[in-house]
């Protein structure tokens, strides 16, 4: 058995979920056509609202990274934070998605924000065992030195998913 499929089935065990933040006016559109990858709205005509601005959009489609569903690990990712500070997001929704989606084909891992030039991006074969999953799933008492730098960087994990994620595997639309 493959890591990543281990990993899948721990998480399942353990009622663990993916998570993925939105607008909430993005909700209706999601119900209809699922999760899709930026550049997939522009070729089915969606006006989604997202939370990248015209600089991180412009890094997705210079790395391939539109070809993605972004994919968080923690229900707080620094991102949706940033997207709601700048304006680009008005209401935060959290959705949350059945783990089986990191067993297709062409799933990645990164271990930041996956536009950050720091950013490695691999298959989770191989970025799974450098994950802190006590970090990612535990919790962290802050008063002890480091634990609070090692949940931040935890946040910051992305699964890059290729093609859409249909609505069954999405909770809470």
């Amino acid at each position: 058995m493959e890591i990543v499929e281990k990993f899948v089935e721990a998480m399942v065990k353990n009622k663990r979920r993916l998570f993925h933040f939105t607008d909430s006016r993005n909700i209706e559109g999601i119900g209809q056509h699922g999760l899709l990858p930026t550049a997939a709205h522009e070729i089915h005509g969606i006006n989604a609202i997202t939370g990248g601005d015209a600089d991180s959009l412009g890094i997705d489609r210079h790395k391939g990274l539109d070809q993605f569903v972004r994919l968080s690990f923690c229900r707080n990712h620094p991102m949706s934070h940033t997207a709601k500070e700048r304006g680009s997001i008005d209401k935060v929704r959290i959705l949350t998605v059945d783990p089986s989606v990191l067993l297709r084909d062409g799933v990645r891992l990164a271990d930041r924000v996956a536009t950050a030039n720091e950013a490695k991006i691999g298959d989770p074969d191989e970025m799974i065992p450098k994950m802190d999953l006590l970090a990612t799933y535990q919790y962290l008492d802050w008063k002890i030195p480091g634990n609070y730098e090692r949940r931040n960087a935890a946040e910051k994990w992305e699964a890059l998913i290729p093609g859409t994620i249909i609505q069954k595997d999405i909770f809470g639309l």
